[in-house]
């Protein structure tokens, strides 16, 4: 797979976005507009276009085809167009074929924005996708996001959503596993502090049977920031042999800091297992007793923590230089490296 797109973005010369590898192909979209691709482009393998009236991007992956590069897609806000912004991305994996989608989400001037977008996934027989989704704007936008997932017969989908900043972030994902033997693995990461606001709604269905479903989403909450879970797995009354597990594990740094969480399963068939659970709580008080008594300061000792709490969803990200870019910036910002970035116009980290 030889297919090169040119990244010829139009935007400020300053502002980098620094999760893409060498290896990327970026696309660029500013304000839901696509900038460098102006009309349809077809590569070997897949083909990539801007989607209605050039608002939002069209993927298609054609059948059988691997793509061995990951694909990336970077949305940004700006000065440009502050007005409430509306997009749709439709991205469609044809039977057989292979891919990994990165997909950033920036802020570029420090205006007020008010963002939705909706991103519709058609996976068919035999496909798997990976999809890493990572959000980091400044603190004065409403993004909510909209991810319609379907999938078909023996298709592997893998979702994991890294949320490093943003005002309000509201990620509603709804998952329909429609053939036998399809197998989702949905994962999220947040870490908010300040006044933030974040939530994550998910459903997924279990329309019919011999299917797979496994959810994992974790949140760090600090200050006196708000986070939300919502999951919901329904399992219908053909669907036998579904197997569907949940969980949300959450961290609460301060006493101002909340979060809440409801995870919820509906069964109506009689063969099945599935779980859920959620949890919420504060540092290991003994762990770091234990750590500062072996010569580590209080803040490295929570820092390790952190990492501790948050390495299983990051170990979801299976290209490992991707993995390992993700893992540092995380790391990064529980250090608190990205404090001075809550008056940054770019917001690019």
């Amino acid at each position: 797979m030889n297919a090169n797109l040119h990244y010829t973005p139009d935007i400020a010369p300053d502002f980098h976005c620094h999760v893409p590898l060498t290896t990327l192909q970026p696309l660029l979209l500013v304000n839901g507009v696509c900038r460098n691709i102006p009309s349809a482009v077809e590569q070997r393998g897949f083909s990539m276009a801007p989607h209605r009236d050039g608002r939002g991007v069209a993927l298609a992956i054609a059948s059988g085809m691997a793509i061995a590069q990951p694909l990336q897609i970077i949305y940004t806000r700006n000065a440009e167009n502050t007005a409430p912004t509306v997009y749709e991305n439709a991205i469609t994996v044809a039977p057989q074929a292979q891919a990994t989608l990165l997909i950033c989400d920036h802020t570029l001037s420090p205006d007020e924005f008010s963002t939705d977008s909706q991103t519709m996934i058609f996976v068919d027989t035999g496909a798997r996708l990976e999809v890493v989704w990572m959000q980091s704007e400044h603190s004065r936008s409403h993004h909510r996001s909209s991810i319609h997932i379907r999938q078909q017969a023996n298709s592997v989908v893998e979702y994991t959503a890294i949320t490093l900043h943003g005002g309000r972030i509201e990620n509603d994902i709804e998952i329909a596993l429609q053939g036998a033997r399809a197998d989702c693995r949905a994962n999220g990461l947040f870490l908010i502090d300040g006044q933030q606001q974040f939530a994550t709604n998910i459903t997924i269905r279990h329309d019919v049977g011999h299917c797979r479903s496994n959810q994992l989403f974790k949140g760090i909450v600090d200050n006196e920031a708000t986070g939300r879970f919502h999951g919901r797995v329904v399992v219908a009354q053909d669907a036998q042999k579904t197997e569907a597990f949940q969980a949300n594990n959450n961290l609460l740094l301060t006493k101002s800091a909340k979060m809440y969480t409801q995870p919820q399963l509906e069964i109506y068939a009689d063969d099945v297992r599935c779980s859920h659970g959620a949890t919420i709580g504060r540092l290991d008080e003994q762990a770091l007793f234990y750590l500062r008594s072996r010569g580590v300061s209080l803040k490295e000792a929570r820092l390790l923590q952190q990492i501790g709490f948050v390495q299983d969803v990051l170990d979801a990200i299976h290209i490992v230089p991707l993995r390992e870019r993700v893992a540092e910036l995380v790391a990064k910002r529980l250090q608190g490296e990205f404090s001075r970035c809550s008056d940054c116009e770019l917001h690019c980290c």
